[in-house]
Protein backbone atom coordinates (compact mmCIF):
# COMPACT_ATOMS: atom_id res chain seq x y z
CA UNK A 1 0.00 0.00 0.00
CA UNK A 2 2.78 2.25 0.73
CA UNK A 3 3.61 2.48 -3.30
CA UNK A 4 -0.11 3.18 -3.78
CA UNK A 5 -0.17 6.05 -1.64
CA UNK A 6 3.05 7.41 -2.94
CA UNK A 7 1.88 6.74 -6.90
CA UNK A 8 1.43 10.75 -7.09
CA UNK A 9 5.32 11.33 -6.84
CA UNK A 10 6.27 9.86 -9.99
CA UNK A 11 6.64 12.41 -13.10
CA UNK A 12 5.83 8.72 -14.96
CA UNK A 13 5.09 5.24 -15.07
CA UNK A 14 5.23 2.91 -17.70
CA UNK A 15 3.15 -0.48 -17.72
CA UNK A 16 3.55 -3.59 -20.11
CA UNK A 17 0.45 -3.70 -21.75
CA UNK A 18 0.79 -7.86 -21.80
CA UNK A 19 -0.79 -9.05 -18.25
CA UNK A 20 -0.39 -6.29 -16.24
CA UNK A 21 -3.46 -5.03 -15.91
CA UNK A 22 -2.60 -5.31 -12.11
CA UNK A 23 -0.75 -1.88 -12.10
CA UNK A 24 -3.32 -0.01 -13.13
CA UNK A 25 -4.43 0.95 -9.91
CA UNK A 26 -1.21 2.43 -9.45
CA UNK A 27 -1.33 5.06 -12.52
CA UNK A 28 -4.30 6.08 -11.76
CA UNK A 29 -4.14 9.99 -11.29
CA UNK A 30 -0.54 9.85 -12.60
CA UNK A 31 0.79 10.51 -16.12
CA UNK A 32 1.68 6.77 -17.76
CA UNK A 33 2.75 5.22 -20.61
CA UNK A 34 2.08 1.85 -21.96
CA UNK A 35 4.44 -0.91 -23.88
CA UNK A 36 3.63 -3.17 -25.75
CA UNK A 37 6.11 -5.86 -26.33
CA UNK A 38 4.39 -7.75 -28.85
CA UNK A 39 2.63 -7.27 -31.69
CA UNK A 40 -0.05 -4.75 -31.76
CA UNK A 41 -3.14 -6.63 -30.96
CA UNK A 42 -6.34 -5.59 -32.76
CA UNK A 43 -7.98 -6.02 -29.17
CA UNK A 44 -5.59 -3.82 -27.39
CA UNK A 45 -5.90 -1.39 -29.88
CA UNK A 46 -9.22 -0.87 -29.63
CA UNK A 47 -8.79 -0.66 -25.78
CA UNK A 48 -7.12 2.68 -26.35
CA UNK A 49 -9.61 4.15 -28.88
CA UNK A 50 -7.97 2.62 -32.37
CA UNK A 51 -10.20 -0.08 -33.47
CA UNK A 52 -8.25 -2.06 -36.68
CA UNK A 53 -10.32 -3.75 -39.55
CA UNK A 54 -10.26 -7.33 -39.48
CA UNK A 55 -11.35 -6.89 -42.98
CA UNK A 56 -7.27 -5.98 -43.70
CA UNK A 57 -4.90 -6.12 -40.54
CA UNK A 58 -3.60 -9.11 -39.58
CA UNK A 59 -4.65 -11.13 -36.17
CA UNK A 60 -1.36 -11.05 -34.43
CA UNK A 61 -1.93 -14.76 -34.24
CA UNK A 62 -1.87 -15.34 -38.12
CA UNK A 63 -0.21 -13.55 -41.32
CA UNK A 64 -1.94 -13.60 -44.28
CA UNK A 65 -0.61 -13.01 -47.70
CA UNK A 66 -2.17 -9.54 -49.09
CA UNK A 67 -4.27 -8.74 -51.05
CA UNK A 68 -6.49 -11.16 -48.44
CA UNK A 69 -8.73 -13.35 -50.63
CA UNK A 70 -12.59 -14.28 -48.94
CA UNK A 71 -11.30 -17.28 -46.99
CA UNK A 72 -8.46 -15.70 -45.43
CA UNK A 73 -10.80 -12.29 -44.76
CA UNK A 74 -13.27 -15.01 -42.68
CA UNK A 75 -10.99 -16.83 -40.93
CA UNK A 76 -9.08 -13.20 -39.59
CA UNK A 77 -11.62 -12.03 -38.69
CA UNK A 78 -12.92 -15.13 -36.38
CA UNK A 79 -9.22 -15.37 -35.10
CA UNK A 80 -9.65 -11.64 -34.06
CA UNK A 81 -12.99 -12.20 -32.65
CA UNK A 82 -11.78 -15.07 -30.73
CA UNK A 83 -8.29 -13.29 -29.94
CA UNK A 84 -10.47 -10.42 -28.12
CA UNK A 85 -12.74 -12.76 -26.06
CA UNK A 86 -9.92 -13.92 -24.28
CA UNK A 87 -8.60 -10.97 -23.99
CA UNK A 88 -11.52 -8.39 -22.25
CA UNK A 89 -12.48 -12.11 -20.76
CA UNK A 90 -9.33 -12.72 -18.32
CA UNK A 91 -9.13 -9.27 -17.23
CA UNK A 92 -12.77 -9.28 -15.79
CA UNK A 93 -11.69 -11.44 -13.20
CA UNK A 94 -8.85 -8.99 -12.51
CA UNK A 95 -11.35 -6.67 -12.26
CA UNK A 96 -13.39 -8.12 -9.54
CA UNK A 97 -10.07 -8.48 -7.38
CA UNK A 98 -8.92 -4.78 -7.86
CA UNK A 99 -12.49 -3.93 -7.44
CA UNK A 100 -12.77 -5.43 -3.30
CA UNK A 101 -8.92 -3.64 -3.46
CA UNK A 102 -9.82 -0.55 -4.18
CA UNK A 103 -13.48 0.29 -4.68
CA UNK A 104 -12.93 3.97 -5.12
CA UNK A 105 -11.23 3.62 -8.58
CA UNK A 106 -13.01 3.66 -11.97
CA UNK A 107 -12.25 0.11 -14.00
CA UNK A 108 -9.14 -0.79 -15.05
CA UNK A 109 -9.81 -0.30 -18.71
CA UNK A 110 -11.04 3.40 -18.02
CA UNK A 111 -7.97 3.94 -16.12
CA UNK A 112 -6.21 1.91 -19.75
CA UNK A 113 -8.08 4.15 -21.96
CA UNK A 114 -6.24 7.48 -19.83
CA UNK A 115 -2.65 6.23 -21.02
CA UNK A 116 -0.72 9.22 -22.28
CA UNK A 117 1.49 7.51 -24.61
CA UNK A 118 1.18 3.68 -25.87
CA UNK A 119 5.04 2.68 -27.02
CA UNK A 120 4.23 -0.20 -29.97
CA UNK A 121 7.27 -2.50 -30.81
CA UNK A 122 5.71 -2.75 -34.45
CA UNK A 123 8.02 -1.89 -37.79
CA UNK A 124 6.35 -0.43 -40.78
CA UNK A 125 8.95 -2.37 -42.48
CA UNK A 126 7.59 -5.97 -41.01
CA UNK A 127 3.91 -5.50 -40.37
CA UNK A 128 2.88 -3.01 -42.51
CA UNK A 129 1.51 0.29 -42.71
CA UNK A 130 -1.13 0.47 -39.99
CA UNK A 131 -3.37 3.43 -38.96
CA UNK A 132 -2.93 5.13 -35.27
CA UNK A 133 -3.96 7.33 -33.01
CA UNK A 134 -1.45 10.54 -32.35
CA UNK A 135 -0.46 8.15 -28.72
CA UNK A 136 0.72 5.44 -30.16
CA UNK A 137 3.93 5.19 -31.48
CA UNK A 138 5.96 2.45 -33.13
CA UNK A 139 9.29 1.99 -31.51
CA UNK A 140 11.06 -1.01 -32.93
CA UNK A 141 14.32 -0.33 -35.17
CA UNK A 142 14.56 3.32 -32.98
CA UNK A 143 18.33 3.28 -32.11
CA UNK A 144 19.30 6.39 -30.11
CA UNK A 145 22.84 7.30 -30.50
CA UNK A 146 25.32 9.02 -28.64
CA UNK A 147 24.45 13.17 -28.17
CA UNK A 148 26.67 14.61 -30.75
CA UNK A 149 28.31 18.24 -29.66
CA UNK A 150 26.58 21.29 -30.07
CA UNK A 151 27.74 23.73 -33.25
CA UNK A 152 30.12 26.62 -32.34
CA UNK A 153 27.40 29.05 -33.16
CA UNK A 154 24.67 27.71 -31.16
CA UNK A 155 27.16 26.97 -27.82
CA UNK A 156 28.12 30.51 -28.04
CA UNK A 157 24.71 31.67 -27.06
CA UNK A 158 24.09 28.96 -24.78
CA UNK A 159 27.34 30.16 -23.39
CA UNK A 160 25.82 33.94 -23.31
CA UNK A 161 22.24 32.99 -22.08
Amino acid sequence: MKIFERRGEYDLIVIDHLGLSIFYPFAHGTPFAIFSTSALLPCQSASLGNVPNPAFVSSALMEFKQPYGTFDRLKNIVLTFAQCYVYWAIPSQTEKLMSERFPSLPSLKEIERNASLHLLTTSLALDGPLALLPNQVPIAGLVLMPPQPLPKTIQVLEDIC
